[in-house]
Parts: structure tokens; sequence; C-alpha cells
């Protein structure tokens, strides 16, 4: 399957795990004891990168994910913050960070998760560290230091996304009841 071009943020979870699973992790992370043992390692192997708040977005508390990706994934949550920057400055909008509210999972999180969040299927992207969401619903405002809502700053965001989905660097769809894009690094590769 070779990822064609859209404008469109609908991709099926069928084809977010497909990436993912050619792309990620070789290896899932079945346990959050498991994650312990292993992640120092998978850091120093650079298979795993720390995603940490910086000046594009900040990292919510995390409850069934651990803040991992990577480094493909890492770069694109990376470009994605530099080009909604980018616009929000060229349209004179407020600065606004956008918030990440998922990152890596182990399938122990994922159950958990599946317990809470019908959007939560047993095959998630979310297991390979090449998957993220990004929070819709609210953002942090730089200037006065705030949580809010922004129309300015989804539409942004909104525009980088569909932007990127058309030169294939991502697949993502707008999940409704969770108020959050639902983003997997993809590329133009072809997965079998």
């Amino acid at each position: 399957t070779t990822l064609s071009r859209s404008s469109k943020l609908n991709d099926k979870n069928d084809l977010h795990f497909l990436y993912a699973k050619k792309n990620g992790l070789k290896k899932i992370i079945k346990t959050n004891a498991e994650f312990d043992m292993e992640i120092n390692s998978l850091v120093r192997n650079t298979s795993l990168v720390k995603v940490i708040d910086n000046s594009y977005y900040q990292v919510k508390s995390l409850t069934n994910s651990k803040p991992y990706l990577i480094p493909e994934a890492i770069d694109l949550l990376n470009e994605i913050g530099f080009e909604f920057q980018k616009q929000l400055h060229e349209k004179k909008y407020k600065k606004y960070q956008f918030r990440i509210t998922s990152l890596l999972r182990t399938e122990e999180g994922q159950q958990n998760l599946g317990r809470r969040n019908s959007n939560a299927t047993q095959y998630s992207a979310h297991l390979y560290g090449t998957t993220f969401d990004i929070s819709y619903k609210d953002f942090c405002n730089v200037e006065i230091d705030s949580i809010e809502s922004s129309y300015e700053a989804v539409q942004t965001l909104t525009s980088v996304l569909i932007k990127m989905r058309e030169d294939c660097k991502l697949l993502a769809v707008r999940e409704r009841k969770q108020s959050c894009f639902h983003i997997t690094v993809s590329g133009c590769r072809a997965v079998e």
C-alpha cells in the first residue's frame, strides 16, 4: 500500500496501524513494569526519544501513555509545531502552544484506556511510538500563560495538518469524542 495524497483528515485506524507497525518499534512493550525496565536501553540506542515541553507544545499530564516517540515521530511533531507557530505569526494571531494528550502506550496502558474510551482499539498505532494525539479543544496562550479554547488556533493547526497530509508526511484523523487529532508519522513509503 502506497499512501496517497489527501487533503482530508479522516485516515482510518487500520491505515494508522499498518504504518505504525511497519515504521515503529519492532517489539511492542507489554506492561508498564516492562517499560520501566527497558526505557533506558531504548533511549540509549535511540529507538525512543523523550517528548518534553518546548516553545511549540506542552505535554499534558499522561495517565495511559508514556512521553516517548520514535525519532521520526519527534521530528514530525516538531515540524508541526514550527509550522503552527509560523502560521500564527504570519496571521498575526496570539501566540499559542498546542497540547499533546497521548503518546507511546504499553499494551497494559492500551487495555486500561479501552475500558473508558470507545475510540481506544486493541490494535493501536500508539503501541509503536509512531503516534501522538494533539488536543484541538484547548491551547496554551503563551502571552498570559493560560489554557483556553481558540478558534484561530484550531483553524491554524488544522491547515498545518492538512498541508502535511497532502505532502504524505502524516496520517491524521479528527477524533470527536476525545477532541484531538490522532496523528501517525508516515512519509510516502509503501507498506506491505
